[in-house]
């Protein structure tokens, strides 16, 4: 064999041996590869999550740091100044009896009740007890309830709700239109073109005992009568003179009440205050 034949065999056995060899060696390297990867991955995924990690925690040590406790707030209720049918326009300055929370509507079907919410630890059923009771108080609500009357009637025919009408929630308001609304829409048909006016006379101190004494005369003293007698005498005129006062106080009020019931739908003559004032209320 010559060396040009031998070098031709040895070339072809390392083909050959290479040719078997090379797909293991191929396996092998992709495998090395991949755990290589693997690796490098795993690294990069690890630097990743430390990173957010730190950003999160970095978030609520901020939130922690500026955190407030919460502040309870009182519970509100449903304050309720009357009842009109269909839309309204409330005036954007209209204050609520609070003078915090301004009057809204709410609607069920055709029938709306003006409302505003109300602190219930000032207006629930024990607190109200209580702020009846102090005139300042309830002068400065009785106002503030009037004004909200006041400016709904401009426009609209309203059944007016009674001072200090609460409600708790929303839904129970709704429940009221419901449940009421042959009465109220019967009510605010009966009011549409109407006005209450109440008219206050307002007798002077002392004026219906003066025409009351003038009406029975002045009465003498009975002669001989004894000191006690007279006394008993005096008394007695005096008794007589304050029932006529209020035989007068009453002819007066009639009179005046009479000529505004006939010009009234419905009018309503009150009983004398104090004995010197009447009042009479026409519709």
């Amino acid at each position: 064999m010559s060396g040009n034949d031998a070098i031709e065999q040895l070339r072809r056995a390392l083909v050959s041996f290479a040719a078997e060899r090379v797909p293991p060696l191929i396996a092998e390297a992709e495998e090395e590869a991949l755990a290589k990867a693997r690796k490098a991955l795993g690294q990069e995924m690890l630097a990743a999550l430390i990173e957010r990690a730190g950003e999160d925690l970095s978030h609520e040590g901020v939130g922690e740091a500026v955190a407030e406790p919460s502040v309870e707030e009182s519970p509100l209720g449903f304050y309720v100044y009357g009842v009109v049918e269909g839309e309204i326009a409330l005036p954007d300055e209209l204050a609520g009896v609070d003078g915090r929370h301004a009057p809204f509507p709410i609607r069920e079907g055709r029938l709306t009740a003006i409302a505003s919410r109300v602190d219930l630890d000032e207006f629930d059923e024990e607190s109200l007890r209580e702020n009846l009771n102090d005139v300042r108080w309830l002068e400065e609500k009785a106002r503030a309830h009037e004004q909200v009357l006041d400016a709904v009637l401009e426009h609209n025919t309203v059944v007016p709700m009674r001072l200090c009408t609460i409600y708790r929630g929303e839904e129970q308001v709704v429940e009221m239109l419901r449940r009421e609304r042959p009465a109220l829409t019967e009510s605010l048909h009966y009011l549409r073109g109407r006005a209450e006016v109440g008219v206050k006379a307002i007798a002077r101190p002392g004026a219906l005992e003066e025409a009351a004494l003038q009406r029975s005369g002045p009465g003498a003293d009975a002669e001989g009568a004894s000191s006690g007698a007279r006394y008993l005498q005096r008394k007695r005129m005096e008794g007589r003179a304050r029932e006529e006062a209020v035989e007068i106080g009453d002819q007066l009020a009639h009179s005046i009440h009479q000529p505004l019931a006939e010009l009234a739908v419905e009018a309503l003559l009150n009983p004398l205050q104090h004995r010197r004032s009447a009042v009479t209320r026409a519709t």
